[in-house]
């Protein structure tokens, strides 16, 4: 993205020196290193909707898209021929555990990417009774709420002991074991986070379901990069490196009512991530997915017009001198679901929201119109 402050002074006496004829080309070239925005679907609905798939892949402006599972579970078939070789190629599997799914490690054959562990700030995810393997903590065909009711070191963003490993010490044991295999994913995505960068109360061996304790680890992921930046990890070229500088993305999730309190969320992991995305104190540089993203309303107007704060190309995420380290974004779509409390915003009694890109039968919804309109038409200095 843009210049920092600090970097002005250095690109003055390389101008100066920048003979008159090549100063416009020069310049040209280094402001625009920001890549275009590339936008992406976050959605379950596809194993029954699979026209729904081939509908958001037939916009030719779907670079990612995943459902929480290892497996894309969609009906070939109801796909035109393009689209079933897109669908493998654009899909980015989640890990959620040490324990391989039933076609073990068959998932490393789609895509570039895969995705680590689902919101581990949430004290662990809720257990999904439909997902292979299960998460931490859950059992085959287990059903069970989040937080706060779940908790444990599997989720503390530490290392642990031997005889009793943390956060960390099961991502060093599962990226180590995706590493070795050939053929695979060669870009690896954070762990997922829900809640704010800065670090509040320690969650380390705290009880979620305490009276008094935290019910979210605000800087989870802050605390895991430190954790993890001591352990030894293998990358997909086959190089020896820390366990954090194998990742290449970091992932975050923001529902909101407003797009900017969802612009104040990014700019605040900019600010605690600030090396990653630099790339300086050698830290390997990464970029930021905005991997799940809606607007607490059930509102169709509402929405669209959140979609315009949010992906413009003046203050929004197309703006790439602002948000350049903003890599990708997937619309969080689903026909239906819980309400739960965003910023100031609380709920009413049994009100439930919308956030579909698609209606059932396989046509785009005006949220999904308005989401893609968005996508290919960042703002890059030239």
């Amino acid at each position: 993205f843009g210049s920092s402050f600090s970097e002005v002074p250095c690109l003055a006496r390389f101008v100066a020196l920048v003979p008159p004829t090549t100063m416009k080309l020069t310049i040209a070239f280094t402001g625009a290193a920001a890549a275009p925005l590339k936008c992406g679907v976050a959605s379950a609905r596809f194993n029954d909707c699979a026209s729904c798939l081939d509908a958001v892949l037939s916009t030719g402006k779907v670079d990612f898209w995943w459902n929480w599972d290892t497996e894309t579970k969609v009906d070939y078939t109801a796909l035109s021929p393009a689209n079933q070789a897109k669908a493998n190629e654009t899909f980015v599997p989640m890990i959620w555990g040490q324990v391989l799914p039933d076609g073990e490690w068959d998932f490393l054959s789609k895509g570039t990417h895969i995705m680590g562990f689902n919101e581990p700030d949430q004290y662990g995810p809720s257990c999904d009774g439909d997902w292979n393997p299960p998460a931490y903590g859950c059992g085959a065909g287990e059903w069970r709420g989040g937080a706060p009711s779940r908790g444990g070191p599997p989720f503390y963003p530490s290392a642990g002991t031997a005889g009793n490993p943390h956060a960390a010490s099961y991502w060093q044991d599962v990226i180590n074991k995706l590493t070795a295999k050939t053929g695979g994913p060669r870009q690896v995505v954070s762990p997922s986070m829900a809640q704010v960068a800065e670090p509040g109360a320690s969650c380390i061996g705290v009880d979620p379901s305490g009276a008094d304790n935290p019910k979210y680890c605000h800087g989870w992921l802050k605390a895991f990069k430190t954790a993890t930046l001591a352990l030894d990890c293998m990358d997909f070229e086959g190089k020896a490196t820390n366990c954090w500088d194998v990742i290449d993305a970091i992932q975050i999730h923001a529902y909101a009512r407003t797009a900017a309190e969802v612009k104040e969320k990014i700019k605040g992991y900019e600010t605690v991530f600030q090396e990653d995305f630099d790339g300086t104190n050698g830290r390997k540089k990464k970029t930021l997915w905005l991997t799940e993203v809606a607007m607490g309303s059930n509102n169709a107007s509402e929405i669209t017009e959140f979609v315009d704060d949010l992906m413009n190309a003046k203050d929004g995420l197309n703006n790439r001198e602002t948000f350049g380290f903003v890599e990708k974004v997937s619309w969080f779509s689903d026909y239906s679901f819980d309400s739960f409390k965003v910023g100031t915003y609380v709920p009413h009694e049994n009100e439930v929201w919308s956030s579909t890109l698609f209606f059932p039968f396989g046509q785009l919804s005006p949220v999904g119109e308005r989401f893609f309109s968005h996508c290919g038409t960042s703002s890059v200095l030239v």
